[in-house]
């Protein structure tokens, strides 16, 4: 067990909600954004908003996360505002 694995097990469910981050994946269309996206539903990261992120051609595609699909939005300079956590795979 990892130090990340203790504190998500040790925290009271409402400190959990409050360590839910806006996760930002660059890239997410590719291979492995998908990969980070598996990584992500897979590990229970405390995921409170994400934003899909890719070129221009493939904004407006769907990709699904833990059974919801989610718009992937066309990379520009205000794509970072609010997150807290940006993974790239460009």
């Amino acid at each position: 067990m990892n130090a990340l694995d203790r504190q998500s097990n040790s925290a009271p469910s409402g400190a959990q909600q409050s360590a839910q981050k806006t996760v930002a994946i660059v890239g997410a269309t590719g291979a492995v954004g998908v990969e980070f996206l598996n990584c992500l539903a897979e590990r229970e990261f405390p995921v409170h908003k994400l934003k899909l992120l890719a070129s221009k051609r493939s904004a407006g595609k769907t990709l699904m996360f833990k059974g919801r699909p989610i718009a992937v939005e066309g990379l520009t300079e205000h794509s970072f505002e609010g997150v807290d956590i940006a993974l790239f795979s460009a």
